[in-house]
């Protein structure tokens, strides 16, 4: 988890800023096999670390529903858990997240739409812009507008379910989705179109929304958490905050982070520079140092706390359990969140350059690599 600028470089720099985020987003979903790079090119291996589908491809993103994104030639298709191709590679672009509900937005000739597990397009490609299939419906946005209403939602033939357009849409989960309806201005809706709540919020936290039946807004520049009926259920009070996993969220207060539990209580201090969410009981933290809490200085007669540029973490980064002790050292570039007991760790990938990507491996929950970083 980065400072708050971040929330604005994802606005800005969402398709770039991805490769970085897609972990948070799809830890989601149990993984059997795991992404790796050696010498440029991508593969899989098993959770003992041995090598599934050796590394010849491009590209290549983690599996979802079976099924892994792979780049051949420039293009994108579809191989399964075998290695074997599903969907033969011609899509000039394919959602990162993969499929979701049996349907995946994938782009040919500049424009985008949706394909199912055949690799036929069941939504057309005529928009310019697409996000995930979710709850029965996708986001879409209409080429050529760039500042106006153009988004919509369609269903999973591409009728236009909702009878509204909007400045921005996310995808929706049970039953809810953040709209925007002004500069930083987002409402929450239910799957005919209505507002569920008259009140606007200046910011949210577009992954993992209602996890656990609460989501992260902002108001007024401090975050708290509603519920599905867009009541708060802990009250704006933090300097930033994620979502909830495991019964624990990290937030920031001054230029730290700690955790709360569901009744905004501090459980864990906030004695992180970093903090993302819980896994598999652990999280990967960046501890705060001196030379990372930031400054203050007096301005217009108010002393303002000043908590660095918002790229991210310089600090190694290591694993906390849910009592906050550290139980894998920090000595990780960066460290990502655990999924059916393996997480990714990298090095080289320096925080202020957007969608480094340097050496990563694996390590299981003791520590030990599973698989040694490559690139």
């Amino acid at each position: 988890m980065q400072f708050l600028p971040r929330r604005i470089l994802l606005a800005v720099c969402v398709a770039i800023f991805s490769i970085s985020l897609v972990i948070d987003a799809k830890e989601k979903r149990t993984r059997n096999l795991f992404l790796i790079r050696v010498d440029k090119k991508a593969g899989y291996i098993d959770r003992t670390g041995k090598v599934a589908i050796k590394p010849i491809y491009e590209d290549a993103e983690d599996f979802s529903e079976g099924l892994a994104p792979v780049k051949i030639d420039a293009k994108w298709g579809f191989i399964d858990e075998s290695g074997q191709m599903v969907i033969e590679p011609r899509f000039d672009w394919i959602y990162w997240a993969g499929f979701s509900e049996g349907i995946v937005p994938a782009g040919i000739n500049k424009k985008v739409g949706a394909i199912d597990r055949q690799g036929k397009f069941v939504i057309d490609p005529i928009y310019e812009m697409a996000r995930e299939f979710s709850d029965g419906l996708m986001p879409v946005k209409f080429p050529g507008k760039q500042w106006d209403y153009s988004w919509i939602y369609v269903d999973a033939v591409g009728r236009k379910a909702i009878d509204r357009e909007f400045f921005g849409a996310d995808s929706f989960v049970n039953g809810r989705a953040f709209v925007k309806v002004g500069f930083d201005e987002w409402a929450l809706i239910d799957k005919t179109g209505n507002q569920v709540t008259k009140q606007h919020f200046g910011s949210k936290d577009s992954f993992n929304i209602f996890s656990e039946g609460l989501t992260a807004v902002k108001v007024k520049k401090k975050w708290g958490y509603i519920d599905r009926d867009g009541k708060f259920i802990i009250k704006p009070q933090f300097d930033d905050a994620e979502n909830f996993s495991e019964g624990l969220a990290a937030v920031r207060v001054g230029c730290n982070f700690g955790y709360i539990d569901k009744r905004g209580n501090l459980v864990i201090p906030a004695n992180f520079e970093t903090a993302w969410k819980f896994s598999n009981g652990l999280a990967p933290v960046a501890l705060a140092t001196r030379s990372t809490r930031g400054l203050r200085y007096k301005s217009n007669g108010r002393w303002i706390q000043s908590c660095g540029l918002g790229v991210g973490s310089f600090e190694p980064q290591g694993y906390i359990d849910r009592t906050g002790k550290i139980v894998i050292e920090p000595i990780f570039g960066r460290a990502f969140i655990f999924n059916n007991g393996i997480a990714q760790v990298s090095f080289g990938e320096p925080p202020d350059v957007i969608g480094a990507i340097g050496k990563r491996g694996y390590i299981d929950k003791t520590g030990k690599y599973i698989w040694a970083p490559t690139q």
